[in-house]
């Protein structure tokens, strides 16, 4: 009897713990809306879009932000061939205002250049100082973008420089390079070629080419740092081996400098 009262609690809990496979439901209402946004994924990636977005629309309907994001994209880049600016805003509106990170990333864009939402510069900057505000290190850099450049105010280097070094901590080897020019031209502070050495030395490990160009000239002319050949060399070489156009030109141009 013991046996057969432990099979039958083994046989339970092997059931509790075996739910309907989502590919065996007949429909996504029969599933929560996380779940029916996994199946409508496993649909994409088949190429099985109609029926995918059939999945994603109902997920997105009962509130999955990554659902709404998802066919908020659809609808912007024509996934499955239809287009619609307006509702594609709509979703990723709706997606941002519970916290999606890359529906935080789209809409503040959507509202700077006017796509499938009026044009609104103030909307745009209010959902990237949102989406920034959550730490995410790109809104942090784009925020600082917005800030030195003065989109909508004056420029305000000193607030640019603290969104600046949450985005460097996160690993933005471009706002490291910012941070580096700031200080070297002594903006929002004292000039400081050390300090410049520093940040510009973070972005190059980071792998920010501008970065390893500037840093390249620190060590060509002895800002911040002892002067030192070999190393500007290395710099400009990994400069000149990026995928950044402007940036490999001017490190091919700086390495024939040293070697005429």
């Amino acid at each position: 009897m013991r046996n057969l009262t432990l099979f039958c609690a083994l046989l339970l809990a092997c059931c509790a713990a075996a739910p309907e496979a989502p590919s065996e439901a007949s429909g996504p209402e029969e599933l929560t809306p996380g779940q029916a946004f996994e199946h409508a994924i496993e649909l994409r990636d088949a190429n099985q879009l109609a029926e995918a977005r059939l999945w994603l629309e109902s997920a997105a309907e009962r509130g999955n932000a990554e659902a709404q994001f998802e066919i908020g994209l659809w609808l912007l880049t024509g996934r499955d061939g239809r287009t619609d600016a307006s509702q594609a805003a709509r979703w990723i509106e709706l997606a941002a205002g519970q916290g999606q990170r890359d529906a935080l990333r789209y809409v503040w864009q959507l509202y700077l250049f006017g796509k499938g939402v009026p044009e609104d510069v103030g909307k745009a900057f209010d959902w990237l100082r949102r989406g920034a505000g959550r730490g995410d290190p790109e809104l942090c850099h784009r925020m600082g973008v917005w800030l030195y450049e003065g989109h909508t105010a004056a420029p305000d280097p000193a607030a640019a420089r603290s969104w600046f070094e949450k985005a460097s901590a996160g690993g933005m080897g471009a706002s490291s390079y910012f941070l580096g020019v700031m200080a070297q031209e002594g903006i929002a502070g004292e000039k400081d070629e050390a300090a410049a050495f520093q940040w510009f030395s973070v972005g190059s490990r980071q792998g920010h080419a501008a970065s390893h160009l500037a840093l390249g000239d620190c060590y060509r002319e002895g800002w911040g740092v002892s002067t030192d050949a070999r190393q500007a060399e290395a710099r400009y070489r990994m400069a000149a081996a990026s995928d950044d156009g402007e940036v490999a030109k001017a490190a091919r141009e700086r390495l024939k400098s040293l070697h005429p």
